[in-house]
This record gives structure tokens, C-alpha cells and sequence, in this order.
């Protein structure tokens, strides 16, 4: 399918970085243009929107006492095997997992 010689697929292709303010000016043009006249293209386009919203609002929640417990007891040391087998610690590693707010959008 194509709508004034652009290919739907090659727009599909960049709806994520039309969506995050990634494409330069002139390719964001030719993008909104074929959107504009490309229902199909509209429509997928839509449907990628809502995803991203859908992703943008899982990503408030902060994660559960019992994961953040389970991945600092698991990431506790990095340890680095030598050459006759021995391990030796190279660092002390503490990960603190917290509430991540999506950034805000323009």
C-alpha cells in the first residue's frame, strides 16, 4: 500500500521515532503528510500512540519490596574469574531500584 509515493511500510518503519521527536524536520514533514492522507497508516499510527501511553503509565508504579529485595541480594559482588580459577572481587556493586517517572513529553 502507498499513499503519494511514500511506502506505508517504510513510514510504519519510523512511527517510533516520528513518536519520540527523533526524525529531522523533513522526514517529520513527509511522515505527517502521509499520515495525513494515509488512513491505514493513521490508524497503526494510533494504535502505537496508545501503547506508549499504556507504557509510559506502568512505568509509575514503583517496583514490589520483594523484587527490589531479590535483586540486591543477587547483585551483591562482581566477581571476576582468573586464570588458575580463582575469584577475585573487583568491586562491591549496590543497585537500588526505584521509582522511575516517565519524562515528560513536549
Amino acid at each position: 500500500m502507498s499513499c503519494e509515493n511514500a511506502d506505508c511500510g517504510e513510514i510504519l518503519a519510523e512511527v517510533y521515532e516520528y513518536l519520540h521527536h527523533e526524525l529531522d524536520d523533513e522526514r517529520k514533514a513527509q511522515v505527517q503528510r502521509h499520515l495525513d492522507d494515509c488512513g491505514d497508516c493513521l490508524r497503526d499510527y494510533g494504535l502505537e500512540q496508545e501503547v506508549q501511553e499504556l507504557i509510559r503509565k506502568s512505568c509509575c508504579s514503583p517496583a514490589p519490596a520483594e523484587l527490589r529485595t531479590r535483586i540486591m541480594q543477587r547483585i551483591t559482588e562482581v566477581r571476576i574469574s582468573g586464570p588458575d580459577g580463582s575469584a577475585t572481587v573487583v568491586a562491591e556493586t549496590t543497585v537500588e531500584v526505584s521509582q522511575i517517572s516517565p519524562r515528560d513529553e513536549d
